[in-house]
């Protein structure tokens, strides 16, 4: 198979890059240690002086701007 990318979307997003992988997979109960990891970064999170301050990150920012490229709203589109 051969995955290309579309120009129009290479034109708005430059940097984009795809993969694909054909699996089949079954997900199991998440692994108690990665519940609680999920929870210290939750309550790290929260015990900053400015929580939201989070969505100002770098990756954060160029997701929300990739979205936007695309013309979706990203509060929307998770």
């Amino acid at each position: 198979m051969r995955l290309t990318i579309d120009p129009a979307l290479k034109a708005k997003c430059p940097k984009t890059a795809l993969a694909y992988v054909s699996a089949l997979v079954e997900a199991p109960a998440s692994p108690p240690a990665l519940l609680a990891e999920l929870e210290n970064c939750q309550q790290a999170i929260l015990r900053l002086p400015e929580p939201r301050a989070v969505l100002e990150s770098p990756q954060i920012l160029a997701t929300r701007a990739a979205y936007k490229a695309l013309g979706k709203d990203p509060a929307r589109y998770r």
